[in-house]
């Protein structure tokens, strides 16, 4: 319930005329409740369409955020809009619903830092008949932001353009402006070409540390998960009938790919760059090969190499495909990895070049009586294969949640230091603390800087200008 009285909330309705802001005479539009919100402020949406394009260039404190959000019980909708939010930073913005947006439903750019959008909705945004990218986040400086409990829905039959749900751009022509240090977790993606694409740059140095961790995610009709940005982790995602590839790490280093559940996807996970880690992943049913090391593709990526795969459950692949496929000019240690439902040609762990470095140690499969120098043959006990569920207790591969089933654990980035409050329905509502702590956590976790330049992820899509997506005339253009 909201305090009718306050002077720190400000009131607005679609049903207005003129106002002041206050309950019993709401201000008629957002801006101009904008207008009047400092620090601390909080603007409430009474029900109805708000449909018009909004800019935001306001910023709160990370003591004082400044919130938009909806009246009890309300419902409140943009149609057809665009919120841009330039040089913001310490905004929340919450309980939103985006619908049929021509290409993007929210453009965070500029030098904007630690804001989060939480329980929105997005239906079928992204309008337009090239590419588009319904939550953009780009600009010299931006850092820090947070998408959180937000459901993006996409009606594919009706939308056959290339869609993205969430795109951080790698901008700024500046090693002191790098785009780093966005966390996405707890969304629910659909039908979406791509579901996240952290980093626009091929460079081996981009540096993004990115945070996509406990996300469900399905249908995606291309890569579902593309990383282009050093240090960046991919964590407790639940990804599903994806048919070409679950992950693609297509450039940067460092990056950990860690206890997520993979079912009926094409390639479970693919890998180029060096130091990257994928471990305790659950992938079943990959219609291609769980894990592809990959060579050099073009000019901009690099070999997989000092790739670690370890601790991961593999579980039957449905084409002639092997569980793990090595490239020419790879290096990779195969460790602690647990293989079930392969026959001998397809189990079989190839090296198809002299090129191919590989320390395949300490693995084992359910294959009744295989055995081999890199491999000791068990009986894992599954709890119910059935039901693909593929707990076991054999130490040897993945454990916990990715290979019971269900959706991903609710979890903060250092829950043991959060407090979590649960509504009547047992539903996550994070609260302001636990927010700024996550911020403040992703803010501190990487200090090093890179010479990050901006590069296109598609012609069509991402100019080679650090002033791409500022200019709001470039959503009104016909040709994207």
């Amino acid at each position: 319930m909201f305090d009718k009285s306050s002077s720190f909330i400000l009131w607005v309705s679609p049903d207005a005329i003129g106002g002041n802001g206050t309950f019993d005479n709401p201000f008629c539009d957002i801006e101009s409740a904008l207008k009047k919100a400092e620090p601390g402020s909080t603007i409430v949406l009474q029900s109805g369409n708000y449909d018009d394009d909004l800019t935001i260039e306001l910023s709160g404190r990370i003591d004082k955020p400044i919130r938009i959000t909806c009246d009890d019980n309300a419902t409140v909708k943009v149609n057809g809009g665009c919120w841009y939010l330039y040089d913001s930073s310490d905004i929340i913005i919450e309980n939103i619903h985006f619908v049929h947006a021509r290409t993007s439903a929210l453009c965070i750019t500029g030098n904007s830092a630690r804001n989060t959008f939480t329980r929105l909705s997005f239906t079928n945004c992204g309008q337009a008949s090239k590419e588009t990218c319904t939550v953009y986040f780009g600009g010299a400086g931006i850092e820090n932001n947070m998408i959180t409990e937000c459901t993006f829905t996409r009606d594919i039959q009706n939308n056959s353009n290339v869609s993205i749900a969430v795109m951080v751009s790698t901008s700024g022509h500046s090693s002191n402006n790098p785009v780093r240090q966005h966390i996405f977790k707890r969304n629910t993606i659909n039908g979406y070409s791509h579901a996240f694409i952290a980093g626009s740059s091929d460079k081996e140095d981009s540096i993004g540390g990115h945070f996509i961790i406990e996300n469900s995610i399905s249908g995606c009709t291309s890569d579902a998960i593309i990383i282009k940005s050093s240090d960046s982790a991919v964590g407790n995602n639940l990804i599903s009938d994806c048919p070409v590839c679950a992950v693609r790490i297509r450039s940067g280093q460092s990056v950990t790919v860690f206890n997520n559940r993979i079912v009926n996807c094409g390639t479970g996970i693919s890998v180029n760059g060096s130091g990257q880690s994928i471990n305790g992943n659950c992938i079943i049913n990959s219609s291609k090969e769980a894990i592809r090391i990959c060579d050099r593709q073009d000019d901009l990526t690099s070999a997989a190499e000092n790739l670690i795969v370890m601790s991961n459950t593999f579980i039957h692949t449905t084409g002639n495909f092997s569980s793990i496929a090595f490239e020419p000019h790879t290096s990779s240690v195969i460790t602690g990895n647990l293989f079930h439902g392969y026959d001998i040609n397809q189990f079989n762990l190839y090296k198809s070049d002299t090129s191919v470095i590989a320390s395949i140690v300490s693995n084992a499969t359910t294959q009744d009586g295989f055995s081999g120098n890199d491999f000791t043959s068990v009986n894992a006990l599954f709890s119910s294969e059935n039901t693909l569920n593929f707990e076991s207790p054999v130490e040897t591969g993945a454990h916990g949640w990715v290979v019971e089933g269900g959706i991903p654990p609710i979890e903060t980035l250092e829950s043991h230091e959060h407090h979590i409050e649960t509504d009547d329905s047992g539903t996550y509502q994070p609260d302001d603390e636990t927010l700024r702590k996550d911020h403040e956590i992703i803010n501190a976790f990487f200090q090093n800087e890179s010479d990050d330049f901006f590069e296109d992820y598609d012609d069509d899509f991402v100019d080679d200008n650090e002033n791409y997506y500022n200019d709001k005339s470039f959503h009104e253009r016909d040709d994207v």
